[in-house]
């Protein structure tokens, strides 16, 4: 269970890196279902959250 939550942890990362800031739309394509999900699950693995992972590595807003 724990591969398959990266495997879907992955791209939902990349697209967060890439500048999408719908977390809906994150959980969607990356399989996680749910913002709420996506929330649980990259805190769980990442130690932060997507809001957080945003700011940290997102594209920067000149």
């Amino acid at each position: 269970m724990s591969w398959l939550m990266g495997e879907r942890l992955a791209p939902a990362c990349r697209l967060i890196e890439r500048g999408e800031s719908r977390f809906e739309m994150v959980a969607r394509r990356s399989g996680l279902g749910t913002a709420a999900n996506l929330r649980t699950l990259m805190r769980r693995a990442t130690g932060i959250t997507p809001s957080a992972y945003k700011r940290r590595f997102g594209p920067e807003v000149s």
